[in-house]
């Protein structure tokens, strides 16, 4: 699914494959790298899957932050699968109940 909607698999560590919860995470620095390395085109299918990694790190940055800090669960990543049906979910009040 992260390879189908960023575009590429994250690379996983030997550490990663064992422990369980960092499996099913994608550290923000290499979303932010893949942000900074994007090369101009204007390919649809190219600029989505860049939108996705941007959105995927102002979700683990400031929006739903975890105790890590460093990581981002990738439950976010299927609600962005269709930005169409993405801008009718109540993103605030995620945000509200995450944070309380």
């Amino acid at each position: 699914m992260v390879e189908q909607l960023l575009g590429v698999r994250p690379p996983v560590t030997a550490q990663q494959a064992v422990q369980r919860k960092e499996s099913f995470t994608l550290k923000l620095v290499w979303l932010r790298d893949r942000v900074r390395q994007m090369s101009l085109t204007d390919d649809p299918k190219t600029l989505r899957q860049y939108a996705r990694c941007y959105i995927m790190l102002l979700i683990g940055w400031y929006l739903l932050t975890d105790k890590s800090n460093n990581l981002v669960h990738i439950r976010w990543l299927p609600l962005l699968q269709d930005f169409a049906e993405c801008r009718a979910l109540s993103w605030g009040s995620a945000m509200l109940i995450w944070t309380y």
